[in-house]
C-alpha cells in the first residue's frame, strides 16, 4: 500500500506469487481503490482454508512431503 501511494501510481496492476499472491488478496480486500487489477500465482499458505476438508488430505500431504524435502536439502546446503 505504502508504495503505491508513496509513487502515486494508483490504480496499479499488482502481481504475486505464493506468499505474495496472499499479500495481493489481502491489498484487494483491504484497498481496492488502490487497483486496476490482481494477478495471484499460486497463494500457497492459503492451504489452510481446505485443511479441514478430508478430500484435500491426500493433497496437502504430498505437498507437506514436498516442502520438507526442499527444506532438508537447503539444511544440507544444498541451494541450487
Amino acid at each position: 500500500m505504502a508504495l503505491i501511494e508513496h509513487l502515486e501510481i494508483a490504480p496499479a496492476w499488482v502481481v504475486g506469487s505464493s506468499a505474495g499472491a496472499t499479500i495481493t488478496l489481502r491489498l484487494a480486500g483491504v484497498r481496492p481503490d488502490l487497483l486496476r487489477g490482481i494477478i495471484g500465482h499460486e497463494p500457497a499458505p492459503l492451504f489452510s482454508l481446505i485443511a479441514d476438508d478430508p478430500s484435500f488430505t491426500p493433497m496437502l500431504d504430498d505437498v507437506g512431503r514436498r516442502e520438507q524435502a526442499v527444506v532438508e536439502l537447503i539444511a544440507a546446503g544444498g541451494h541450487a
